[in-house]
């Protein structure tokens, strides 16, 4: 049976429109009258205009049939977009500040820079070596690299830990900035950490469009469009930070971007020895480079530069300290802390470093700062969290239950959250259920099925549940709304993907109420009503949850820390009256269908429950999974109470760099540094 007969077929069983005349004869006697006289003068002018029900069936056959275009597939070329200069002008701006920022704190002297030497290694990416096997020099600028007629545009760079590598990326990135700012078609260098790639994406352009979102709120298809107009300058780092299957899953993911999109702008940054290690190549690439260990005279040369010649001297008597500041990085930090005492590995340097950190005074007002004990064990446990998540940088509201460090915990906090879930669902219920005055009965079965309800959804886990889902096809729409495996902060917008999947999770939602309703009429005799009740909790929970679910756009860029949970909790009191109108309305028309009449209060009512409800399920929910995750981790004593104080704190002394409402390291051999005191203790 197709789905316009079966409408057909329902459409009979409802009121004629004598009946509906009839009903509006004598609801326009009624007190109501004057309430509602706006809305009944449109549901008049309708009633006038359908003079036969063969009219009223086509109206529901047209509604059908875009619920149909709804659920199918997006087309696979996506529509151009007509005006993307706002959003290019907001990105450069964004951009220029960010890198600007992160070059002045991975710099410990930004105002003298250290000019790299860099070597032909073009056997990387597979090609020959040449005059046989020579490596040679190139020039000394990493644009004219990338300019050459043989590279055009595809490199890539391999160094030791600490040469400047990601240095290198940032100024490059800069440069490029600010061509892009002159010349209205010049492409835009997007700055991107592998460390977030993962094994589940798709096709590298749906990653970098999935990252472009989350990092700067760039709209998934204006992403894929710029990709597709080869208006992005992609500059990939971090390749060695994925593990060594990772990485080689992630080499092959760049080569096939490459290779089916010909793509001209790509940059990669790897560490030689990770690289090397590897049984995959960057073939898609037209070049490599490696940045060499500092000479001698590239040392003499910025020691003279930062009026630190004595220190030359001392690295001449000290053979192993000299040979240990040929990075960059160490040279740098060298400089900044070096006091005459014996230094001979890397990780001596760095807790001189560490050291100094700790005397740098702070802000008058900056009140007590934390310990150097809580500070150090606070950074440790940071590094070796973003180590296990293979993430580069830490933004709060980005924390996951994952965070947590055992089991046990982790059962604690769906517990906690199941809990305050129940008990926020048993109270709108019992709220709403007194004021429509049902039997106490009802009232008390209906708060016990919200508490159980309520307990269910906070233990709920998608990954634990996930083979019984895609065996009940009809329950899988309904995992994908409420998967919670993830913090997930909401803003509003919206969202037609997000609108689908509720469609889908509201009508199944709806035909397993529906058909319960209909059973129970139909036990009781009366079928015409079951059905009429049945079909109409069936579009009205499917419209309801669509709605709501399409109005949840995801999290934008945050500018300062914890922005996107504060904008959650904000925007709950926002969907709680935008849902609370709406399932009013909705409500009013579902009585109206199964009875034909309407009841004031109990519209109102309905949509004051849900728009309780939803608020509770959008914004308020991970409000409340960031409020038990911090406090569960605060008990740990891993992170403060407040924990974006702790972080501007250490960002002021000089071990975290600070980029919007995001932190990382300063540099990724600290961040190893922490690492390694985390596995000594």
């Amino acid at each position: 049976m197709n789905l316009g007969s079966s409408l057909g077929e329902w459409v009979l069983l409802l009121p004629t429109l004598s009946d509906v005349q009839q009903w509006w004869t004598t609801f326009s006697q009624s007190p109501d009258f004057k309430t509602f006289s706006a809305v009944m003068t449109v549901v008049t002018a309708i009633a006038g205009t359908v003079t036969a029900r063969l009219e009223v069936i086509q109206k529901l056959l047209e509604v059908s049939q875009k619920i149909i275009n709804l659920l199918k597939p997006a087309a696979a070329v996506p529509t151009p977009l007509t005006n993307t200069a706002e959003p290019r002008k907001r990105l450069l701006r964004i951009l220029k500040s960010e890198y600007a920022r992160r070059l002045q704190d991975s710099s410990l002297n930004p105002q003298v820079s250290i000019d790299l030497h860099f070597q032909d290694r073009r056997e990387l990416v597979g090609r020959p070596r040449l005059r046989s096997g020579s490596l040679t020099m190139v020039p000394q600028s990493l644009e004219a690299i990338y300019s050459q007629i043989e590279i055009d545009g595809k490199l890539l760079i391999v160094g030791n830990p600490g040469s400047g590598k990601s240095t290198e990326l940032l100024k490059f990135a800069i440069l490029m900035l600010d061509r892009a700012e002159v010349e209205n078609g010049a492409p835009i260098p997007v700055l991107l950490d592998l460390s977030a790639w993962n094994d589940e994406a798709p096709a590298l352009e749906h990653w970098i469009a999935r990252r472009l979102k989350r990092l700067y709120n760039i709209d998934n298809t204006m992403a894929l469009e710029w990709l597709r107009d080869e208006r992005l300058i992609l500059l990939l780092d971090g390749l060695n930070e994925l593990g060594q299957g990772r990485q080689e899953r992630c080499i092959d993911a760049i080569n096939q971007f490459l290779q089916t999109t010909i793509y001209p702008h790509c940059i990669v940054c790897c560490r030689l020895e990770e690289y090397e290690l590897g049984h995959r190549q960057l073939t898609e690439l037209n070049g490599a480079i490696y940045l060499q260990p500092l000479s001698d005279d590239q040392i003499h040369r910025y020691l003279e530069l930062v009026d630190r010649t004595l220190r030359w001297e001392t690295l001449q008597a000290e053979p192993r300290l000299r040979e240990l500041v040929r990075s960059p990085l160490m040279l740098m930090i060298m400089v900044a802390v070096y006091q005459g005492r014996q230094i001979h590995t890397a990780h001596e340097l760095l807790s001189l470093y560490i050291d100094q950190c700790f005397e740098r005074s702070l802000k008058p007002n900056a009140g007590m700062p934390p310990s150097r004990e809580q500070t150090i064990r606070y950074l440790t446990w940071l590094a070796r969290q973003l180590k296990v998540q293979s993430k580069p940088e830490l933004a709060i509201e980005r924390m996951q239950p994952s965070w947590l460090g055992n089991k046990r915990d982790r059962i604690l906090y769906r517990l906690l959250c199941g809990v305050i879930i129940s008990i926020l669902c048993g109270l709108i219920f019992t709220l709403v259920s007194s004021n429509l005055d049902l039997p106490r009965e009802i009232q008390a079965f209906g708060t016990a099925i919200a508490l159980a309800g309520g307990m269910l959804y906070g233990l709920y886990s998608r990954e634990d549940l996930w083979d019984w889902l895609q065996a009940l096809p009809i329950l899988r729409s309904i995992g994908d709304l409420l998967d919670n495996e993830e913090i997930e902060p909401v803003r509003l917008g919206w969202s037609w993907r997000r609108a689908q999947t509720g469609l889908l999770a509201g009508l199944s939602v709806g035909a397993m109420f529906g058909s319960g309703i209909f059973i129970y009429d139909w036990i009781l005799g009366d079928v015409l009503l079951g059905l009429r009740w049945g079909g109409a909790v069936f579009v009205s929970y499917g419209c309801f949850i669509a709605i709501i679910s399409g109005l949840q756009a995801g999290v934008r860029s945050c500018a300062s820390p914890n922005q996107g949970i504060w904008e959650s909790l904000k925007n709950t009191l926002v969907v709680i009256v935008l849902a609370t109108m709406i399932g009013s309305l909705i409500a009013w028309v579902a009585l109206l269908i199964p009875l034909g009449i309407m009841n004031v209060r109990f519209s109102v009512w309905v949509g004051i429950g849900s728009g309780l409800m939803s608020g509770l399920f959008s914004g308020g929910l991970p409000c409340i999974q960031h409020g038990v995750l911090r406090l569960l981790l605060w008990r740990q004593k891993v992170i403060p109470w407040n924990y974006a104080k702790f972080l501007e704190y250490a960002h002021n002394i000089g071990l975290l760099q600070q980029v919007g409402g995001r932190y990382r390291f300063v540099h990724e051999l600290l961040r190893g540094h922490f690492d390694e005191h985390n596995a000594r203790s």
